[in-house]
């Protein structure tokens, strides 16, 4: 039972390079489009929590929320240096960083959810949800990794 729990868990050794190929090259085409999308609603949320809160940056809630889109917003060009760094180095080196990047991405988002689960507890955390699920899609790994990340989101959510 435990080989066969094993045996879903991990890449066979054959198709081992092939896989960590396509997945880097799946991974490099959508870590770049949600880049873009992760600039421009930050952008927003930041202009937004500035210029549109009567508050401004003045209070807890609003600092907590600046800081955590300046956060987000800072990754992305944090990801485009590490990617022009490691644009020559294997594709295993490169599938780990895709993989690095969106387990902050993922690990910001349940940080930020829970805050918002915490400040008002019947909130619906169907964000939460639809992050954990847009990296399930958009992100290829293994699935070892896959269902690690999935369980360590669910403990830190929780």
């Amino acid at each position: 039972m435990r080989e066969t729990i094993a045996r879903l868990y991990r890449i066979p050794d054959g198709i081992r390079s092939l896989y960590i190929q396509n997945a880097v090259r799946k991974n490099e085409i959508t870590l770049p489009v949600m880049s873009v999308l992760i600039v421009l609603m930050e952008l927003f949320n930041i202009i937004r929590v500035i210029f549109f809160s009567r508050s401004g940056l003045e209070t807890w809630n609003n600092c907590f929320y600046f800081t955590m889109y300046c956060m987000m917003l800072f990754s992305v060009p944090a990801l485009c240096l590490a990617r022009y760094l490691l644009r020559q180095k294997p594709a295993e080196a490169r599938q780990n960083l895709c993989i690095g990047i969106w387990a902050f991405w993922i690990t910001w988002q349940v940080l930020i959810n829970a805050y918002d689960l915490y400040k008002e507890p019947s909130s619906d955390i169907t964000l939460f949800a639809t992050a954990v699920l847009a990296g399930a899609v958009l992100v290829q790994m293994t699935p070892l990794l896959a269902g690690g990340m999935i369980l360590g989101c669910y403990l830190l959510f929780t």
